[in-house]
């Protein structure tokens, strides 16, 4: 247990399903550069094609950059011309002084719903190259459609950290197609001690 906070060396290891957004830099010159590799990697290239995609990339990473809690964060595009299916964000949590059993307590009241928000979630363990994980999933009709939210979470005390990787599928059908794909990002997650 740390009685400091200090983001771990977290990272994803992820597949050409998933684009790496830039949170720091010139949005729409990263934009164009993705649009460009993204089409090369499915064999296309330029042209209104690569507009279109440009200007999706450069939304999607608009919403993205809204949190300036997010210190990673990325775009599921699984298939050309298809849309972006979601945004998942890593977010470091200041966990100082707890230890691991207090911390895995506090991250869990803090990731999943309270009963009065009438849903319920399931939580499972997931274990990761970067130590336990808990996955948190839970379905929730807003009154415009039913969603489904995603939370996988980490804790370091040593770090006096935790980090969430966290996002939502628009609908029911869409999570139910692309879930796996989120767990297969959660578990590339590992901790890089040689970065830095």
């Amino acid at each position: 247990m740390s009685d400091t906070f200090t983001v771990p060396p977290f990272v994803l290891n992820y597949d050409i399903r998933w684009i790496s957004l830039d949170l720091n830099g010139d949005l729409t010159a990263w934009a164009g550069k993705s649009a460009k590799d993204v089409l090369a990697r499915w064999g296309a290239r330029g042209g209104r094609r690569e507009k279109n995609l440009a200007k999706l990339l450069e939304d999607a990473g608009t919403i993205a950059r809204r949190a300036d809690d997010t210190s990673l964060a990325y775009l599921l595009y699984p298939a050309l011309g298809e849309g972006i299916r979601t945004i998942a964000r890593v977010l470091p949590v200041d966990m100082r002084g707890q230890d691991e059993a207090s911390g895995w307590e506090a991250m869990l009241r803090w990731q999943t719903p309270a009963d009065s928000f009438g849903v319920s979630a399931d939580v499972t363990d997931f274990p990761t190259p970067a130590g336990a994980c808990k996955r948190i999933r839970f379905q929730h009709d807003d009154g415009d459609g039913a969603y489904e939210h995603y939370t996988y979470a980490w804790v370091f005390p040593r770090y006096g950290a935790g980090i969430v990787l966290t996002g939502a599928f628009s609908s029911v059908e869409a999570a139910e197609q692309w879930r796996t794909a989120v767990d297969d990002l959660a578990a590339g997650a590992e901790l890089d001690e040689t970065a830095g």
